[in-house]
């Protein structure tokens, strides 16, 4: 047998006369007290105790041998250590002293001391210690500095085992065997009993001997019976009927179950619905159905639960120990699981509708067998294969229910714990893992399929998976998780067994009053736990045990405590050292929110607490009010904290497990506290404390605590905390506590501009109410602010004492520059250089680590260059694109791709050639794999090319410099007083260098300036060292130098309202959602009775709305100010009417028009809403957008402030005054403020209208088409900063077709006209519109013809403003914003238009307001006023094309070929088509008779009632007139927009230059823009040009004044004339041809060739003539030439063309072939000379033919002979010389020429020419 040894160990007490020292203590019983307990692993014996006495027996001392001495050190104290050779309880040890001093003797139970004395002597004396306790397994001493200063002599010991099974006799009342109180059948105590809470209840009250039985056994009575339930055998489910459970489950959790008539009763571990909970274990009665029931707060029943499932299945079932809630209730068969989905599919499972509710675990892995060790952090693995993926899943060894979870794996055979492990050691455990997430099952589809709460997060796992299905410990109903997901009943039962009536009850408690005063007993505890003893009387067991002893028992566990006497006890010392600490405000009492902690001396000795010392404490406190106290309080004024009558809830003394070490924060002490003291009122307090033995008895109270602080110092630091730091007292006696912790944020922050002039304000009735209480100049012009926020359930459970709430304003971005980009020089493909528009200043030095923003861009600013403009640089953004290759080719621009896939937003990214170091710039990309460089390649040509495009800034663009957000990737490693920071998974970088940082939680700021960056784990060096605690896994953040805090208020410019936390509030719950995920919301509700009828209800899913504790909103009952009811009933069926039903507790009342309605929760949402005048910006204008700013921004910040006067507000905000509080009522903890909302103001303005220059002329040109029909015209306009603008184009019909229209409307409106008619329907949107009638529209349009000054509106009836309204010109206009205006206007410019108009002139007209511009303006009013545009009468008759006007109208102004006639006939339906279509052109006017004639006959059916003439008087304006009729009011809409995008004025593109209208000296002007429009060449029509600015706000100037008209130079040649004949003459050829009749003919060109193949292209042939066109040839009907000087029968071929006077060629004539003849001999060639030569042997002739194309044949005679001989040939045609070689020497010489043209002839007359004898 065991004995003296861990599993089994008992102390006494004796007891005689006890005098509590307060009423919270019983009495104990006198007599000897004895408590025992056994090893946690071995469980309670299952064949219970046997407790036996006997006299005290002090035994003999006998020499001891010691089987091991040490050496160790102490808490700095040297000692020796001895081992006894076994056990003793009483030892006597002899001590020869070395050295004069004392030393310290303590006998020990293993390590602890149980018994110690101090001895003292000289050197050389010998003195004697004599130590006693029930077990001593060593003893050790005190040594000196030097060595022993005394050594032992002589040891002896009375050994524990001499005479261990002698005397004991049984103890008179106890129950042999001690069981555990609790009947069942498998339970060797009870064997065969059936189960009995009753009799285990009588057995339990019969033990208890401390205090009052009843507060732990009694029944209550009454309890939960609601409804009826059914419950099957074996099941863990209870089904009930009408019990509304789920309403109740709170409190319904954790009570006890019983069916009536039942022996027996469960714990309820889980309330699922309004009728399903689940048992602790399954149920053992048989099937039942509608049956009464009872749940009940019984104590002992649900300790009699834990203990049933101790014993359950008995010794055989495993141990005590390992047995653990909650049950698995099903885990057959296995699962495959997909990550994120939330169906699961099982294989041999047969899931069914019981599993809904529960929850579902998966168990990751359970391979091989592990080792653990008690006190291990690691487990060893053999045969695992565990992954990293595991981190986080929870362990479990399969002989112990503690859970771990894992906090990494390290190999495949190792991981680390969250914390050391607890248990016995084990080198091959079985073990389980356990994903750490449960998820609750929703729906059962089949037996093999069922679906989750929430998919499954983990990897796919489509093999055979393990898992169990369980019920949690608590609801998981609306996202609640499980706070204890196991528990062990072993260790809820002995953590109940430190109550001494808990430990009586269970066995382990025994008060022996039996024995007599004045006897000194021993006592003997046995635990069998193999039935050793069963059947055996306890005086039989004393005789086996006299007789044999203990050492033959197995299975059997013994303890013996000695020499216990019935006396008095010595008194219970009061805890020591107690020690307050004020800890950080929470909790949800708003006027007591703060908390005390307390720590105190434990009295552990060396690990262990000894049974003279306190095992839990009463807290006692003295409240001392709101002044310091001067004295300690008396005794009397103190109060027990943890006791209330029926409430006995000691403190619990307790440590952490070894290698647990809890994150706290930073403003919590380091250490564990005892107690904490919560929910206390600001103020000061005394505290006490008294402790509780492991017997009952308690203590005085122990001397006032004293306030502490403790180092190292908090940060942030706490209010009290005083210098110098460090752990030092605050106050001896009494603590103050203070609320100092501020509200959260509110959530939802929403924030708007409210600008008059911004159309896209939503108008809504709160915004109607707020613009009713403004004045009428503030309704237009107070910029206001709209905003919300909300304040939620979760906000007003941790602040409910919120007082106000404080608005911030902050204009501008936050933590931003705001820039332009100048210019990109592209350093590499990773990096460009950017010049910005802001100055080099010390702020700029910062930049390093912020981003550069453009558009959604953000570049990393890697540094500064420095400069002004400053330069950064930025790194490049990429790979931004890198798919297919490319082919490259040297020097050129062009890159060509192969399976590439390039886009337009490609242009201005960068490209790269693999493995080359040359950026270029992509100027465009042409297509998907073709895009041009901004320079040359100047790489080596090649194809299949890899490259890399990165995207870089672009120049030109606004940009943003912003300051980086905290960076917070990763876990830091800190220790006290070290500079350096060790990382984890932080990626940190060198642009962190230079900036701030903090640890989560801690105030104070360090600056970076060092990293190390390639280190594993990554290290920073700070530039002082670290003040705060060490730790790590810490969270922290890196914060940019230029980032500003706007969490603190005090970063805020202006607080610009306070609103309390009762204004402007809405309160509402807000909306569930039913099992669809619909929410469960509407817009129509109805009301009966109680009875509310949901329309349109079909998604309404009412299947989760909880009975009794959800509740309904209706926002428009008029019943309750809540405007909520409890849901007492549902029908989720829709009836007839699409309707579904709830029944209500209350009788709502609401209107007739349906009410909207929310169905939630009975916790409501508070949603505010303020309308604010917004700051006033007109000190330096930071939220009044601009030209420059376009769109301004700012920010708005809310905090939320407690009612804690204590607390004064920030001194920043003192001599302001917000919302109409003093500033001296501001106080309280405030909060941090919200994330901030932004809002806008957008630029409502109109830019005023561009000015064009001054016009050359009143009409321009374009350039002439070319060869594909382009003209090309140039508009010049002057641009404004910031300003960009768009170019209008309209043609001169479209603008008169307008202003027809606008003229006619406005001279005479008529609906019966069909080109009025369109104007007189309206729409008929709502039931209250209808058409109008004829007569309402003759009415109507006479109230607008009536009109002559602007006060005549103010007299329009309702409809004639609706239809003034439709008229053209007032498109987009509206009533009293801007429609009167703009149609007066349009009346005065078509009726009364004056020189005085000026601003529909253009500027050069009136800049110089002289009298000839002045006249020039008034000629064009006259001119355009003069117009008449339609011409009416009643009556006309028709005779063929001729139709006869009645009455006497002027038809001056009719022009044929130009304007209409329109008719109507008697009985015609107005509005029909053939009224419409009924238009003559005509084409002649007789004034005289009134008649018209025209182009057709009308076929008319019926008389003839109505005319009019349709005139068309544009066409005879002046080009001044059509400029400026052009730029009238209304007319805008016949301009179209012509460009796509706005044009930059800053973009080059756009800078003046010579158009190619432009004359060649033209000069560009750097003031002027310009846009080069594409024309129609060949049109005869005019082109207008207007234009518009356009600002950054996409606000729209008016357009400007028009250009002049813009013709097209004439492009069509005239026609072709026809050669009429071609005549060959006596040596020319003449041409005729029919004359062309355009009066612009200029000329006539002839043109001719002498070879045919020339003839084909007048460009071959040369141009030999030119003919003016007379002005006497358009009524002629031929021309004619003669070309003259031709040679004679040579073809010639002519063609003729037309040119006029705008340079336009026509076609030439086909080719015509003429020759010339000679009707006469040629004539003789004129001579020029003839002479000798120099030799005088030759004699050379010269001379002129008369014509060409003759040959010439040369004759001479001699002297005076008459005979010409002939010494020539026929000289080829056209000679013009020739030499004689053998003229007569010595005589004259005389020659002639003889000429023959083409045809033969010969020249009949000569000119002799004489050459005289040559003399030398």
């Amino acid at each position: 047998m065991a004995l003296q040894t861990d599993n089994l160990m008992m102390v006494g007490l004796g007891v005689k006369g006890d005098r509590p020292p307060s009423a919270l203590q019983p009495q104990l019983k006198d007599g000897i007290h004895l408590r025992w307990a056994f090893k946690r692993e071995l469980g309670f014996p299952w064949y219970g105790y046997y407790l036996f006495r006997r006299d005290h027996r002090r035994g003999t001392f006998a020499r001891s041998n010691l089987i091991r001495v040490i050496d160790r050190i102490l808490k700095g104290k040297h000692y020796r250590l001895c081992n006894l050779e076994e056990p003793a309880y009483r030892i006597r040890i002899r001590f020869e002293f070395q050295a004069s001093g004392k030393i310290e003797v303590a006998a020990l139970l293993w390590d602890t001391p149980v018994d110690k004395e101090v001895i003292e002597a000289e050197t050389g004396q010998t003195k004697t210690v004599f130590l006693s306790f029930d077990t001593i397994t060593a003893f050790r001493f005190s040594l000196g500095p030097a060595g022993p200063i005394a050594i032992p002599s002589e040891i002896s010991s009375v050994p524990v085992s001499s005479e261990a099974g002698v005397g004991w006799k049984p103890i008179p009342n106890f129950s042999y065997p001690m069981s555990l109180p609790v009947i069942r059948p498998e339970y060797p105590c009870t064997s065969g009993t059936a189960e009995n809470l009753d009799g285990a209840r009588s057995i339990a009250r019969n033990r208890i001997r401390y205090g009052n039985p009843d507060d732990l056994t009694s029944l209550p009575s009454g309890g939960y019976t609601t409804g009826t339930v059914a419950v099957t055998t074996g099941s863990f489910v209870v089904r009930g009927q009408e019990t509304f459970w789920h309403v109740r489950r709170n409190y319904l959790n954790g009570m006890v179950f019983q069916v009536d008539g039942d022996a027996t009763a469960y714990t309820v571990m889980n309330v699922v619905d309004d009728e399903k909970l689940i048992l602790s274990r399954g149920y053992r009665g048989p099937l039942r159905d509608r049956v009464h029931y009872a749940i009940r707060q019984d104590h002992f029943g649900q300790l009699h639960d834990y203990l049933i499932k101790l014993v359950a299945g008995g010794p055989t079932s495993g141990p005590m120990a390992t047995r653990y809630l909650p049950r698995t209730i099903y885990s057959m068969g296995t699962i495959q699981l997909e990550d994120r989905s939330s169906v699961v599919r099982g294989t041999g499972t047969a899931w069914n509708s019981d599993l809904v509710g529960l929850d579902l675990q998966v168990i990751g892995t359970e391979t091989g067998t592990i080792q653990v060790g008690h006190g291990w952090p690691v487990v060893i693995g053999t045969g695992t294969d565990w992954s990293s993926d595991m981190a986080g899943m929870s362990l479990q060894v399969a002989s112990d229910s503690t859970s771990y979870t894992i906090a990494a794996v390290t190999s495949p055979t190792s991981l680390v714990l969250d914390h050391h492990f607890d248990g016995q050691d084990n080198r091959a455990a079985h073990y389980k893992i356990f994903e750490r997430t449960a998820y609750p099952i929703v729906e059962v589809i089949s037996r093999t399929e069922l679906r989750l709460a929430r998919p499954y997060q983990g990897p796919n796992r489509s093999g055979s998976v393990d898992y169990i299905i369980f019920s949690a410990l608590q609801s998981q109903d609306e996202g609640e998780t499980p706070t204890m997901p196991l528990q062990s009943p072993m260790d809820l039962v002995l953590l109940g067994s430190l109550h001494p009536a808990m430990a009586q009850m269970l066995g382990l408690y025994w008060a022996d009053s039996s024995a007599e005063e004045g006897k000194d007993y021993d006592y003997l505890i046995l635990a069998d736990y193999e039935g050793r003893f069963k059947g055996i009387g306890p005086i039989s067991i004393c005789g086996y045990l006299a007789n044999e002893g203990l050492d033959g028992l197995s299975g059997v566990d013994g303890y013996i405590v000695f020499n216990k006497k019935r006396e008095s006890a010595p008194v219970l010392s009061p805890p020591g050292d107690l020690q307050a600490y004020a800890l950080p405000a929470w909790g949800q009492r708003p006027d007591a929110p703060n908390n005390a902690g307390l720590t105190w001396d434990l009295g552990v000795t060396d690990g262990r607490l000894l049974p003279d010392k306190a095992v839990m404490a009463h807290l006692w406190r003295s409240d001392l009010g709101e002044n310091e106290p001067t004295d300690p309080p008396t005794d009397y004024s103190y109060h027990p904290v943890t006791w209330a009558p029926g409430k006995d809830r000691p403190v619990l003394v307790s440590s952490l497990l070894p290698g647990l070490s809890p994150k706290r924060p930073a403003d919590w002490p380091p250490f564990p506290m005892q107690v904490v003291d919560r929910e206390l009122q600001d103020g000061w307090y005394s505290y006490r404390i008294s402790g509780i033995d492991i017997f009952g008895r308690h203590s005085q109270q122990s001397e006032p605590a004293s306030w502490h602080q403790w180092g190292p110092m908090p940060d942030p630091k706490p209010w009290y905390y005083q210098e110098p730091q460090g752990d030092r007292t605050i106050h001896p006696f009494a603590i103050r506590l203070l609320d100092k912790l501020p509200p959260p944020p509110p959530a939802g922050i929403e924030a708007y501009a409210l600008d008059p002039a911004d159309p896209l304000v939503v108008q809504d009735a709160a915004y109607k109410e707020w613009q009713s209480s403004l004045s009428l100049g503030d309704q237009k012009n107070l910029i206001g602010l709209r905003v919300r926020w909300a304040w939620s359930a979760a906000h007003m459970l941790q602040a409910p004492d919120t007082r106000e709430f404080r608005l911030y304003y902050q204009p501008g971005r936050l933590n931003a520059l705001l820039s332009r980009i100048l210019s990109v020089s592209i350093v590499s493909l990773t990096e460009s250089d950017v010049d910005v528009d802001i100055p080099d200043s010390s702020a700029a030095r910062a930049l390093k680590g912020a981003m550069l923003q453009t558009g959604t861009s953000s570049f990393k600013i890697l540094n500064r260059i420095g400069g002004t403009p400053l330069r950064l640089r930025v790194r490049n953004i990429g790979p931004h694109y890198r798919m297919g290759t490319i082919s490259v080719e040297h020097s050129s621009e062009t890159v060509t791709g192969m399976d590439t896939a390039w886009s337009k937003d490609l242009a201005g990214t960068v490209l790269q050639v693999d493995e080359e170091t040359a950026p270029y710039r992509i100027a465009r990309v042409n297509s998907p794999t073709d895009l041009t460089l901004e320079r040359a390649y100047a790489g080596a040509t090649g194809s299949r090319k890899k490259y890399q495009i990165y995207k870089a800034p672009r120049s030109g663009i606004p940009c943003s410099l912003v300051y980086p957000s905290p960076h917070t990737a990763g876990r830091v490693s800190l220790n006290k007083d070290d500079r350096k920071v060790a990382g984890t998974d932080t990626r940190w970088g060198t642009e962190h260098i230079g900036q701030i940082f903090k640890v989560a939680g801690e105030h104070t700021e360090y600056r970076i300036i060092g990293i190390e960056v390639e280190s594993t784990p990554q290290h920073i060096t700070l530039d002082r060292p670290y003040i705060g605690r060490t730790g790590s896994g810490r969270s922290y953040q890196i914060i940019h130098p230029l980032c500003v805090d706007y969490t603190r208020s005090a970063n805020w410019k202006k607080r610009i309202h306070v609103l309390g936390y009762d204004e402007h509030v809405n309160v509402r719950i807000p909306a569930k959602r039913g099992a669809n995920n619909y929410p469960l919301m509407g817009r129509r509700a109805t009301v009966k009775g109680s009875i509310v009828s949901l329309e349109n209800a079909e998604d309404a899913d009412l299947s989760t709305v909880r009975i009794r504790e959800d509740v309904i909103y209706l926002e428009d009952d008029r019943a309750s100010e809540i405007k909520c009811y409890p849901i007492l009933s549902v029908n989720n069926n829709l009836d007839e009417y699409q309707r579904k039903k709830v029944t209500v507790g209350g009788r709502p009342r609401i209107g007739r028009v349906p009410s909207s309605w929310i169905i939630g929760p009975p916790i409501p949402l508070r949603f505010y809403e303020v309308f604010l005048p917004a700051p006033d910006s007109a000190e330096n204008g930071d939220f009044d957008p601009s030209l420059e700013n376009p769109m301004v921004y700012a920010h708005i910040g809310i905090s939320a402030v407690d009612g804690r006067r204590h607390t004064e507000d920030d001194p920043r905000w003192a001599e302001e005054s917000h919302g109409g509080w003093d500033p001296i009522e501001r106080y309280g903890n405030e909060g941090p403020v919200s994330p901030p909302a932004s809002i806008f103001r957008v630029l409502r303005k109109r830019p005023d209208p561009p000015i064009t220059p001054p016009a050359d002329s009143d009409k321009v040109y374009a350039t002439p088409a070319d060869y594909h029909g382009r003209s090309f015209y140039t508009y010049r306009w002057q641009p404004v900063d910031n300003l960009k603008t768009h170019i209008f184009r309209a043609l001169d019909d479209a603008i008169f077709k307008r202003d027809w229209l606008i003229r006619t409307t406005r001279i005479a409106l008529d609906s019966t006209l069909p080109w009025h008619e369109s104007y007189f329907t309206r729409d008929t949107k709502t039931e209250e519109d209808y058409p109008w009638t004829l007569e309402q529209k003759l009415e109507f349009a006479g109230e607008l013809n009536a009109i002559e000054s602007q006060s005549d509106y103010g007299t329009l009836s309702d409809g004639a403003k609706a239809l003034l309204a439709l008229l053209p010109g007032n498109e987009g206009k509206v009533w009293d914003n801007g429609l009167q205006e703009q149609d007066w206007a349009i009346r005065v410019t078509r009726r009364s238009l004056t020189a005085d108009h000026t601003d529909y002139f253009p500027e050069e007209w009136v800049k110089s307001n002289d009298e000839v511009n002045r006249l020039r303006r008034q000629n064009i009013a006259d001119e355009l006023n003069a117009m008449a545009a339609l011409l009416t009468g009643t009556a006309a008759t028709v005779n063929d094309t001729v139709v006869t006007l009645s009455g006497n109208p002027d038809l001056v102004q009719v022009r044929p070929n130009r304007d209409l006639l329109w008719l109507a006939v008697e009985g015609e339906a107005v509005g029909s088509e053939e009224r419409k279509r009924r238009s003559y052109r005509i084409k002649a006017v007789d004034q005289a008779n009134h008649n018209l004639t025209l182009d057709r006959r009308p076929n008319l059916a019926s008389p003839i009632s109505e005319w009019a003439i349709y005139l068309n008087p544009y066409l005879e304006l002046s080009n001044d007139a059509l400029r400026v009729l052009a730029g009238l009011p209304g007319n805008e809409r016949a301009f179209s927009q012509v460009t796509i995008k706005p044009m930059d004025p800053t973009d080059s593109k756009n800078f003046d230059r010579r158009g190619a209208n432009d004359s060649e000296d033209y000069e560009p002007d750097e003031d002027l823009r310009i846009y080069i429009d594409t024309l129609p060449g060949r049109t005869t029509s005019r082109y207008f040009y207007r234009a518009a600015y356009i600002d950054g706000a996409q606000n729209r100037s008016y357009l400007s004044l028009s250009s002049p008209p813009v013709y097209m130079p004439k492009v069509t040649p005239p026609r072709t004339p026809v050669i009429t004949k071609v005549l060959g003459g006596d040596r020319q050829i003449t041409l005729s041809w029919n004359c062309s009749h355009e009066p612009d003919l200029s000329e006539y060109r002839i043109y001719r060739t002498d070879e045919k193949d020339n003839a084909r292209d007048v460009r071959l042939m040369h141009l030999v003539y030119t003919k003016p066109a007379m002005p006497d040839e358009l009524e002629a009907c031929t021309a004619s030439w003669s070309d003259v000087s031709l040679r004679c029968y040579k073809p010639y071929w002519y063609c003729i063309t037309a040119f006029d006077t705008a340079g336009n060629e026509s076609r030439p004539t086909s080719p015509k072939m003429a020759q010339a003849f000679r009707a006469s001999a040629p004539l003789p060639p004129q001579w020029l000379s003839a002479a000798w030569d120099t030799s005088g042997t030759s004699v050379h002739l010269m001379w002129l033919p008369p014509e060409a194309g003759l040959s010439i044949l040369v004759q001479r005679r001699t002297g005076t002979s008459r005979r010409w001989v002939t010494i020539s040939k026929w000289l080829p045609p056209d000679t013009n010389a020739f030499d004689d070689s053998s003229p007569c020497i010595g005589q004259d010489n005389y020659y002639r020429l003889n000429t023959r043209d083409e045809s033969g002839n010969l020249s009949t007359a000569f000119i002799p020419r004489r050459v005289p004898v040559w003399e030398g």
